[in-house]
């Protein structure tokens, strides 16, 4: 199993685009934002908008809750639960023998 470490720690991330691109006259916004809920989570919201010669024609918001958890702590866990565990930052990677 291979766990790819994209929220080691719960921090507050102002809105930032993250992306954009033009279609004929409308042009595509992405935007993204990270706000901490202590102790250990962190609520995530994208929002992508639509623009029609700069008039916004559509917008759409999707938020989402993770726990944050570190490598070493998802290193820990997996080890106790008796997987062999190899790990760097942001991957871990972890094998249980097959008996």
């Amino acid at each position: 199993m291979v766990t790819d470490i994209q929220c080691p720690e719960a921090v507050n991330l102002p809105e930032t685009r993250m992306a954009s691109s033009c279609v004929g006259r409308i042009e595509y916004e992405g935007y993204a934002q990270a706000m901490a809920i202590p102790p250990s989570r962190q609520r995530g919201r994208m929002t992508y908008r639509a623009l029609l010669d700069g008039t916004e024609i559509e917008r759409r918001v999707a938020e989402f809750v993770c726990h944050a958890a570190s490598a070493s702590e998802i290193s820990k866990e997996a080890t106790a639960a008796g997987f062999e565990v190899q790990a760097r930052p942001d991957l871990v990677t972890m094998i249980r023998g097959v008996t």
